[in-house]
């Protein structure tokens, strides 16, 4: 059918009686600029993502059920049988097809709303220059806030809508002997939180099989569905990586340590209640630890003492299984290591992902040479040279003790013989050194600087990439840094 195609606040002219404004008596479309034939759907979800608030779009079904009437009413009175020709049925199909055209559409035309005058981007000026006259819309704007917040309504909404949520619950919620339930995602995760994927914090209501009320809090980690993002990086890998910890590893620990009787047993993880795959989708579901009183320590300052040592209390824990399970069942071990994909080396191999740290080297010692002796600031320069060996070659040939390891140990996501021990920590450091470098400056980011993978790799280009960002805060990267550096220099780890 013919659409109207531009879809938001002002296109539309509202007539009133009296005084009172929310209540329009009658109304007039403008701008046919860009009409075209397509889904009546096209119109709907342009017009509702960029002019409904929250609570408006929590009535999609009623607005819905409202269009079709007056729909169906005129194709009636048209002449038409309009239960032939577009039925209710069909309308939420089309919904579910072409509705994800109105949230790309917002994410534009929102800030478009909500920038003010002397923000709003001036086209011609933008041509006149011969410039792309797409380069006019990369503006920034002082209602960043309010921004933010309505795109994030309309994304969670999206989520509730388009995510098939209730079927990658359905194995988590048989485990709970929950059989009707209705599902509302309450949050997700803000920038930054995950890179590789999306987090949604999802409340469920239903009843067991004798009808008692129940409600289960869960949170789900969600690989991009992007066809460029799973073709071209190791995003699938990592969810499926940490699929078969949740599915194999874990399992097979826990039994390990009951069958050893251990009374302080290592169990600093999030329960997993279930996992689903598909061609296009990972989702592992667990439980919402912030419900249950933990919190995420500020990427941005370095842990407490005390912070530190829990940590590495449980560190220990975790890594002494691994050695007693090789130690007493070498078998299994083996079966274990060989079920996991090593991700780093895999993306070493498929990206350019070294020359960022070559070049994240080289930008330390570009903050630092003013402040460190000549001969220690080459010394850290040298470390250039090492990167590819380090990520590759020196993570793999482990000739001394090998354990399970996490693999990504910064604020986000959170041994033997002492003489032997530090020999190893002399040449195995490195790995850390190195890795600790790109958390380390993405931790002093602010929510613009950072990187967008999915938008990186959807453009055609590498995916390493999208982490050569140019933080505003240099300082604070700097003062960061600048021990780490130190301590590398002092204990010749480099």
């Amino acid at each position: 059918m013919l659409i109207h195609g531009d879809c938001w606040n002002n296109n539309f002219m509202f007539k009133y009686e009296g005084d009172d404004k929310t209540k329009p008596t009658d109304m007039r479309f403008l701008d046919f600029q860009i009409v075209r034939v397509a889904s009546p759907v096209i119109d709907l979800s342009y017009f509702l993502y960029c002019c409904a608030d929250k609570q408006v779009l929590k009535d999609l079904d009623f607005i819905l059920q409202a269009y079709h009437s007056s729909l169906t009413d005129f194709l009636t009175e048209l002449g038409c049988d309009a239960e032939a020709v577009f039925p209710f049925k069909k309308l939420k199909e089309h919904w579910k097809q072409y509705g994800k055209y109105g949230l790309v559409i917002s994410l534009f035309l929102l800030k478009i709303s909500l920038c003010d005058s002397n923000e709003a981007p001036d086209l011609m000026e933008t041509a006149e220059k011969g410039e792309d006259f797409t380069e006019s819309f990369k503006l920034k704007i002082q209602n960043e806030d309010v921004y933010n917040e309505r795109i994030k309504n309309v994304y969670l909404h999206f989520a509730e809508k388009f995510f098939e949520v209730k079927l990658w619950l359905e194995v988590a919620l048989a485990k709970e002997d929950i059989k009707h339930f209705s599902v509302q995602i309450s949050g997700s995760s803000e920038k930054g939180e995950g890179f590789a994927g999306d987090i949604l914090f999802v409340s469920v209501k239903g009843t067991d099989k004798n009808g008692i009320e129940k409600k289960c809090e869960f949170v789900l980690k969600c690989s991009k569905p992007s066809e460029a993002l799973r073709e071209n990086t190791v995003i699938q890998d990592i969810f499926l990586n940490e699929i078969y910890v949740y599915d194999k590893i874990f399992p097979l620990f826990q039994k390990f340590q009951t069958d050893k009787g251990v009374d302080d047993s290592f169990q600093s993880v999030p329960r997993c209640y279930g996992t689903f795959t598909s061609k296009s989708r990972e989702v592992v579901i667990l439980e919402n630890l912030k419900s249950k009183g933990y919190e995420l320590w500020t990427y941005k300052r370095p842990l407490t003492r005390n912070h530190i040592n829990l940590v590495v209390k449980e560190y220990g824990k975790l890594h002494a299984i691994s050695v007693a399970l090789k130690e007493q069942q070498p078998e299994q071990f083996q079966e274990v290591i060989d079920g996991y994909v090593d991700i780093w080396t895999k993306f070493v191999e498929t990206s350019d992902i070294s020359s960022v740290f070559e070049k994240l080297v080289k930008e330390i010692y570009d903050l630092l040479k003013s402040e460190m002796s000549e001969q220690d600031s080459q010394k850290w320069l040298s470390f250039q040279r090492q990167v590819r060996f380090v990520m590759t070659d020196l993570a793999q040939n482990v000739d001394g003790l090998k354990v399970v390891t996490h693999g990504d140990c910064w604020n986000n996501n959170f041994m033997y013989q002492h003489t032997r021990f530090l020999e190893e920590w002399k040449k195995y450091s490195k790995n850390g050194i190195l890795h600790a470098l790109l958390p380390l400056k993405l931790s002093f980011s602010e929510e613009d600087d950072i990187p967008d993978i999915a938008k990186t790799v959807e453009g055609g280009q590498d995916v390493a990439k999208a982490f050569l960002v140019d933080i505003k805060n240099k300082t604070g990267f700097k003062n960061r840094v600048k021990p780490i550096v130190k301590h590398v220099i002092e204990f010749d780890l480099v």
